[in-house]
């Protein structure tokens, strides 16, 4: 079994073991880089060499995986543009004065406070016991084992809100390689293709602003090493990544973790090339459909955030399916309210939502316009169906989030842009037509936004 973990895939010239190798190598350098470089205090020290840590962490990335100098230039013009977004935007929408104050002052909501008091009980408990420590008993928000990672950097560089600005920066470099890493399976792609979809992953609108105090973007860089492992992997030890991946999908929200293993057992069924036999074949289609009564029982156990998530999952008005899939999509609606971002700071970060929402409707009419070209000439793979699996499972929910109907978008990214017609731009510039007319049309009638009708 472990052998198979060897077969080299020509196309991106190495292993999944090479792949995770180079993952464990990668996190063991940052860590020696934040214990060498990083200062706790005070704030602007912290901040200074927490985007210094993860600036050569990114620029060593690039090299490491995608084995050319020319990433190293990529990566460090993509850091350097994501790093004045988030400075530029927290200081005019959010705290100009951030840089003169102690920077612990999250003028938030309560939500992104408790994420900062979450961070320091961390790192309070790391410093004592180590950087293992693992708090069981008291914890402030949900998804605690993501946030338990999420806090490390902030042990050497301070428990300061815009720390997380360089440390989502990273992630998205993250997130963008193993794309680009994906999408060269293809064998006949070029480099300036790559650089086009590494920027396009790297600024995924919903990833956009760094400076936003979630744990989104860092849960999307885990799933997409992850799946990328399991999808360059092969052989019986196959079966041994996707376990590892569903656990990091799993740390993002409890139900991804399913999501990629339905997912996964689908492709196999349907979709992979590989002939299995007809009793393999019966037992995958038994555990695709014990699945479904596993989500459901497990929406039941218990009242936590995490559950009612899963909850509202499972709770579908077929009445107002349309309106909770217009609402997922344009997601903060109308635009027009970022205009009190003087007295309510946090509707700032919709600026990325209202991009999302152009990129979604110009996403979904292109696929539907070419879906004789995407769905029929096109492969599709578990990327294809995790993508869209997490976006179903998005718009299903009554919590509209676009982190949750974006969660996979990154993953759609390759196959979208693999297939893609010469004129594809077209319909993301109509996009941006439609949600302009629909903010006109909505602030005319003097609606408050579609979520209000799902209510």
């Amino acid at each position: 079994m472990a052998n198979s973990l060897f077969i080299k895939n020509h196309a991106t010239g190495y292993t999944a073991k090479d792949f995770i190798i180079k993952s464990l190598i990668t996190l063991a350098v940052l860590q020696i880089l934040l214990m060498v470089i990083g200062m706790s205090t005070p704030m602007i020290n912290g901040f200074v060499t927490c985007c210094i840590c993860f600036f050569l962490i990114s620029v060593f990335a690039a090299k490491l995986f995608l084995k050319d100098n020319y990433w190293i230039k990529i990566v460090i013009i993509a850091v350097i543009i994501k790093y004045i977004i988030g400075i530029v935007h927290y200081l005019y929408f959010i705290d100009p004065t951030y840089f003169t104050s102690s920077g612990d002052d999250v003028k938030l909501t309560v939500e992104f406070s408790a994420a900062l008091q979450q961070i320091q009980q961390d790192v309070d408990g790391k410093l004592m016991n180590g950087i293992f420590y693992y708090n069981f008993a008291e914890r402030i928000v949900p998804h605690y084992g993501l946030w338990n990672f999420i806090s490390i950097p902030f042990m050497y560089c301070g428990v300061y809100v815009m720390n997380i600005m360089p440390i989502n920066t990273f992630a998205s470099v993250v997130t963008a390689i193993c794309m680009v890493i994906v999408y060269k399976q293809n064998g006949n792609v070029t480099k300036k293709e790559c650089t086009v979809l590494f920027f396009y992953v790297f600024f995924i609108p919903v990833t956009l602003i760094p400076s936003y105090l979630t744990r989104d973007v860092v849960g999307m860089a885990l799933m997409s090493m992850g799946i990328t492992a399991y999808y360059i992997s092969s052989g019986k030890g196959k079966m041994v990544i996707l376990g590892i991946a569903c656990y990091l999908f799993y740390l993002q929200r409890q139900l991804y973790g399913v999501i990629l293993l339905f997912s996964a057992i689908m492709c196999i069924l349907f979709f992979d090339k590989k002939k299995i036999s007809t009793g393999y074949r019966y037992m995958l289609f038994l555990v695709m459909i014990l699945l479904f009564p596993v989500v459901y029982k497990l929406s039941q156990t218990d009242q936590t955030a995490n559950e009612q998530y899963l909850n509202s999952t499972m709770s579908i008005n077929p009445f107002f399916i349309p309106l909770k899939i217009g609402s997922g999509l344009l997601g903060a609606f109308p635009w027009k309210q970022i205009l009190d971002y003087h007295t309510k700071p946090w509707v700032a970060y919709q600026l990325q939502d209202y991009l999302q929402a152009v990129f979604n409707i110009g996403f979904l009419s292109l696929v539907f316009v070419k879906a004789k070209t995407y769905f029929r000439k096109s492969r599709i793979d578990v990327l294809v169906v995790t993508g869209f699996a997490l976006m179903v499972v998005g718009l299903a929910t009554s919590v509209m989030h676009s982190s949750y109907v974006c969660a996979g978008m990154p993953f759609l990214m390759p196959w979208l842009y693999r297939y893609r017609p010469k004129n594809y731009k077209i319909y993301f510039l109509f996009s941006i037509l439609i949600n302009v007319w629909l903010n006109i049309l909505f602030i005319m009638i003097g609606s408050t936004g579609l979520s209000t009708l799902c209510k």
